[in-house]
């Protein structure tokens, strides 16, 4: 005979005896709590049915409580339906985890709500571009700030026909680009080609357009400080040349002087740094991840060089000996 292994707790002055061995067995209990029973892992007895569910109280009592029932819900702009929609699962189960009809039932079920939930073409392209945006994003493990910022100027497109005579992936593709300058995330027309399919040049046509015609969306400079996180990254550079050419950058950017494209800038501090840093690497390798040539390189470096010596110039003429 197995003795039975218990637990007294006691609650409001009235002791209980809670069960925490199988008293057929012997064995570990576990608790399932989408049917509310307890039941052994080793023999399969159900030690415990019909538990109380301590979580949200679903039932109204009068109309209020009935509104704030059906509206008091969590949207997100990341869905076509701002999350209102119905979601059914393909694992033929229930929310109570119970099998629910064959397989044929279950896709017919499937495919009836896929069909009342994009019931125009407007609302399927606007979930179409939504996905794109999602998965880019997923990819390069970007920050979701970036996915709402890009779903916000999407939805704006679409709301106003700026997707007629456009392709999904060129109109996603100018969202994202325009989001990533919004927050200096460094993102660049050539970076959708892989993922969304979208060339530089059609990804900045589309972006253009949309500059020109939504409100709100403004045409921000990008900083070199913005891309040298990710050819860092790149590159493989340790922390800390990553500081240092974060520092230089800063430095350089607060120059009046000539301007050149950041993305070039930016591999030019980089390669400057490392090579001080004792870190040292080609120019094939740093042009093949910043996307510039050689002779850009050079000359960036070149310039880079001018300008710290000049820098340090004035910085001894400012603290004499």
């Amino acid at each position: 005979m197995i003795q039975m292994a218990t637990e007294a707790i006691v609650i409001r002055n009235v002791e209980i005896e809670l069960l925490t061995a199988c008293p057929e067995c012997g064995g570990r209990l576990d608790t399932d709590s989408r049917r509310g029973e307890t039941y052994c892992g080793g023999c399969g007895v159900v030690v415990r049915d019909k538990q109380i569910d301590n979580g949200r109280h679903e039932r109204a009592y009068d109309k209020e409580q009935a509104d704030k029932r059906l509206h008091d819900h969590k949207t997100t702009l990341m869905r076509h339906d701002r999350g209102l929609g119905s979601v059914i699962s393909s694992d033929l189960r229930d929310s109570w985890g119970a099998p629910v009809g064959n397989r044929l039932q279950w896709r017919r079920m499937i495919e009836q709500n896929t069909r009342a939930t994009f019931h125009s073409s407007r609302s399927r392209t606007l979930n179409n571009g939504l996905v794109i945006i999602k998965d880019y994003v997923a990819a390069r493990e970007l920050p979701s700030a970036l996915e709402e910022r890009a779903v916000a100027i999407y939805r704006k497109a679409h709301a106003g026909n700026y997707l007629r005579g456009r392709s999904t992936e060129d109109v996603a593709a100018a969202s994202l680009y325009a989001a990533g300058k919004d927050l200096s995330l460094g993102i660049v027309p050539t970076d959708f080609k892989d993922i969304i399919g979208v060339d530089k040049r059609s990804a900045l046509r589309t972006y253009k357009t949309l500059l020109r015609n939504l409100d709100g969306l403004e045409n921000t400079q990008s900083s070199a400080r913005a891309f040298v996180p990710r050819l860092c990254e790149a590159l493989s550079v340790p922390p800390r040349i990553q500081q240092d050419a974060l520092e230089l950058c800063s430095a350089i950017e607060r120059l009046p002087g000539r301007a050149h494209k950041p993305t070039m800038l930016a591999a030019g501090i980089v390669y400057v740094a490392a090579n001080e840093r004792g870190h040292y690497m080609t120019q094939i390798e740093v042009t093949a991840k910043a996307n510039i040539s050689e002779p850009s390189l050079r000359s960036i470096a070149l310039y880079i060089n001018q300008v710290r010596e000049r820098m340090e110039s004035s910085a001894v003429r400012a603290d004499p000996p």
